[in-house]
């Protein structure tokens, strides 16, 4: 309560600036009295020098000095009292002195009253110039305090600044990996990982299937959401939540639907909206990297594939094959490779037209994929001509499946404006067991394709060694 007690040397300190304050004002007084004194002696002597004189005219200019003296050490109040009291005795100097004596009383009252003059006017411009002065320092220290106010207050957003700066200098980081990321894999992967670098005090979770209230709220309003705290928020039934305080959860997109959800808990202090928009953008950046993805496997399939079919085009299937031979080769493994052509397609297509036809080889190619299995490749090899590898398989199964393809296109029935009409298939079947190189795989299927074609077509036929 009385600080100034409290600490001695504070006291002592406050002492020490009073008692110099006292022997100033001390020194002040004794100064001025000292003056006054002088002044009035120096007066009152001149005073009497003029009575005595025999020729007084010649001592009114030092009147002007007591007047300048008092002005300088007291004020123009001072300087005016001295100036009256010089104005009588000039006056009675005037009444009963010479012509002469007169004449200088006469120059000498109007030089006290033109100094009088003078001297007000200056302190009345230097009155006005230190009150606009003073107006200016007064101004001037409302500026400074409040430069100081905001110093203070900028100081405070520093380390938040620096925080931002930081979480955007990653996020610049994290953008350009997620540019360079072809695998949704390896973008959850960054996802996950960045956003717990951003918020290392919270729990981040990637969710592909809603396990909430919460979850369910994204997926169906696909927008984000933020909890402030889960104890006061009704709007969701949180109990899988723990004892979180706050939640937020941004939707991951793919095109038009959702394709995860992040979602951070914080279980420590709560999540800010600040944070909220820190990962929309987290979320927005992984949406365009996912689009990004979507849209380099569209543009490397129309690269592999047909148009008409879906299958891998002949160039791509090339590219398959020669895996194919290298794998088994390493491996000692063996597989088959078919060749297959639609028969009398070109009678097809006279009869038809061209749509006819290449519906024809669309819905034969959807057989071929129906009825091989998913480890199996299959191509347009041209025309209305396919190729099929069929890995880890001999030439007896090869067989079996190629006769399965056969029959699955014998059974096949189109309409055509009210024209039924079916088609037949030829296969030519190779084994790398017995051709070991591209070249000769391929002419051994070919010259079995072109054997049952010259035999009546529909039907297999196969080169090489059955077990």
């Amino acid at each position: 309560m009385n600080t100034e007690f409290k600490d001695p040397a504070n006291k002592q300190s406050f002492a020490g600036r009073g008692h110099g304050r006292r022997d100033n004002s001390l020194k002040k007084l004794l100064f001025e009295c000292v003056s006054f004194i002088l002044i009035s002696a120096g007066f009152w002597f001149v005073l009497y020098i003029l009575i005595k004189a025999e020729s007084p005219e010649h001592y009114f200019v030092f009147f002007i000095f007591i007047q300048i003296a008092a002005f300088l050490f007291f004020s123009t109040y001072a300087s005016a009292v001295i100036a009256v009291l010089s104005t009588l005795v000039a006056a009675a100097a005037f009444i009963t002195g010479s012509d002469g004596v007169k004449v200088f009383a006469a120059l000498a009252v109007l030089i006290y009253w033109a100094i009088i003059c003078f001297l007000n006017m200056y302190e009345n411009r230097e009155t006005e110039s230190c009150g606009r002065n003073k107006l200016l320092l007064e101004n001037m220290q409302g500026a400074i305090a409040e430069l100081e106010t905001a110093l203070k207050s900028g100081a405070k957003l520093i380390p938040a600044l620096k925080k931002g700066i930081a979480s955007y200098e990653k996020m610049a980081e994290f953008s350009l990996k997620l540019g360079t990321t072809f695998s949704l894999k390896d973008i959850s992967m960054f996802i996950i990982k960045f956003t717990r670098s951003i918020f290392q005090e919270a729990e981040v979770k990637l969710i592909k299937q809603a396990g909430d209230a919460c979850d369910r709220w994204v997926y169906s309003s696909q927008k984000p959401v933020y909890i402030e705290n889960t104890a006061m928020d009704y709007r969701f039934d949180l109990h899988n939540s723990g004892d979180a305080s706050s939640i937020i959860a941004c939707p991951v997109f793919n095109g038009e639907n959702i394709q995860s959800i992040i979602k951070v808990i914080g279980r420590q202090g709560g999540l800010l909206p600040s944070d909220l928009r820190v990962l929309t953008l987290i979320a927005t950046l992984s949406s365009l990297a996912v689009e990004n993805v979507k849209l380099f496997e569209t543009t490397q399939n129309l690269a592999i594939t047909d148009d008409l079919t879906g299958l891998y085009n002949h160039s791509y299937f090339m590219e398959r094959l020669a895996e194919e031979i290298s794998r088994a080769s390493r491996h000692g493994e063996e597989f088959v490779f078919l060749m297959l052509d639609i028969d009398h397609f070109k009678k097809f297509n006279d009869d038809f037209g061209h749509q006819a036809g290449d519906e024809v080889i669309r819905r034969v190619a959807l057989g071929i994929i129906q009825t091989i299995r998913n480890t199996d490749i299959v191509g347009r090899y041209g025309g209305e001509e396919f190729s099929v590898i069929l890995p880890r398989t001999d030439l007896k199964r090869g067989l079996v499946i190629a006769r399965h393809i056969t029959e699955m296109v014998k059974k096949e029935r189109f309409n055509f404006d009210g024209k039924y009409a079916g088609v037949t298939v030829t296969v030519g079947l190779s084994s790398f067991q017995d051709y070991r190189e591209e070249d000769k795989i391929i002419t051994a299927a070919d010259e079995a394709l072109y054997e049952g074609k010259k035999k009546g077509r529909d039907r297999v036929v196969a080169r090489g060694s059955l077990k």
